[in-house]
C-alpha cells in the first residue's frame, strides 16, 4: 500500500477537451493541471503504483526520454501530496525512484521531492535549538505549524521563501532559506540557517552557492535579523566568517524583544574561500 498514491476525498475534478483538467481541493482551492498531470491525476486509482503510472505514461509518450517521464511522474506525484490530494508513503528502500533523484550530494534548490523532508529537518532541529551541538536560525520557532510541507512549498512557489539545502546520501546535512526574492529590490534577507558543526563545510559551501546565485539575480546585499535573546556562539562565528558585519541594534523592535542586524554586501567577482 506504501507506494500505491490513493486521492484523497472531497476533491471535485472536471476534464476539459484539449485534455486539461480543473481541480477543486478544499486545501489549494481552483487549480489547472495540464494534460499530462491530468493523465497522471487520472491514473490514481487506489491499485496502481508508482511505476504502474510511469509505465502507463511511457507508453502514452514513447517518443519522451524515459527519465523525463519518471522524474515528471514522481514530481507530480509529489506536489500532489503535499498539496494533499493523494496520500502516498513511497519506500525509502525503492531502487527505482532513488536513481531518478538527482544530487543526491552537494547542494540544490528545493524541488517538489524536497519540501516533506525539509519539513521534517527543520521540525527535528526545533527540539535542538539553542544548543551547543546545533547552527541554529529559526525565526518562527514558536510556530511549528509555519513549517509544515505545504506552507514551505506554497512560500517557496511564490518565491517568499527559497530553501537551498545539501545533501549527504539523500539525506539533508544543512539549509539555509532566502527571503525576499519575490520582491524588486536589490536587498534580501536570510531566514533559516540550520547545519551541525560537524558539517559546517556543507553550510559554508550552501551560502556561497546561495551568494553566487544572487549576482546573478542582480542582488547586491544580504540581511539577518536575529533576536538578541536567541544568540547563539555557533551562528554569530558563521556569518562573521563568511563576512557579515554588524549592521544595527533595534531595541524592542519586535514583541518587545531586541532585535540584531548583521549585513554584507555581494561585491560582484568576489569569492568565498
Amino acid at each position: 500500500m506504501g507506494n500505491m498514491p490513493v486521492k484523497t476525498n472531497g476533491i471535485f475534478t472536471r476534464n476539459e477537451s484539449n485534455g486539461n483538467m480543473v481541480i477543486f481541493s478544499p486545501v489549494i482551492g481552483v487549480k489547472f493541471f495540464n494534460k499530462t498531470a491530468a493523465q497522471i491525476y487520472s491514473n490514481i486509482n487506489g491499485k496502481n503504483t508508482h511505476n504502474d503510472i510511469i509505465q502507463i505514461i511511457n507508453d502514452k509518450y514513447g517518443n519522451v526520454d524515459k527519465i523525463t517521464i519518471k522524474k515528471d511522474v514522481l514530481e507530480t506525484l509529489y506536489a500532489l501530496r503535499t498539496l494533499r490530494m493523494i496520500k502516498w508513503q513511497p519506500e525509502e528502500n525503492d531502487v527505482q525512484m532513488e536513481c531518478c533523484i538527482e544530487n543526491q550530494n552537494g547542494i540544490k534548490v528545493a524541488g517538489e521531492m524536497d519540501y516533506g523532508n525539509i519539513s521534517r529537518f527543520i521540525l527535528e532541529k526545533m527540539k535542538l535549538k539553542n544548543t551547543q551541538e546545533e547552527i541554529s536560525l529559526i525565526p518562527m520557532e514558536d510556530t511549528e505549524d509555519y513549517y509544515r510541507d505545504f506552507l514551505i512549498r506554497t512560500r517557496q512557489f511564490f518565491l517568499a521563501e527559497v530553501n537551498f539545502i545539501f545533501e549527504e546520501k539523500g539525506q539533508i546535512t544543512s539549509l539555509i532559506s532566502i527571503i525576499g526574492l519575490n520582491e524588486n529590490i536589490s536587498s534580501v534577507n536570510i531566514g533559516l540557517v540550520l547545519g551541525n558543526p560537524k558539517n559546517i563545510n556543507d553550510l559554508r559551501l550552501t551560502y556561497l552557492h546561495i551568494e553566487n546565485y544572487l549576482r546573478k539575480m542582480n542582488k547586491s546585499k544580504i540581511k539577518v535579523n536575529i533576536f538578541e535573546d536567541k544568540i547563539t556562539k555557533n551562528i554569530i562565528d558563521l556569518f562573521i566568517e563568511i563576512g557579515f558585519e554588524k549592521e544595527a541594534r533595534l531595541e524592542r523592535e519586535l514583541n518587545d524583544r531586541n532585535v540584531l542586524i548583521y549585513k554584507k554586501f555581494i561585491i560582484e567577482g568576489a569569492q568565498l574561500s
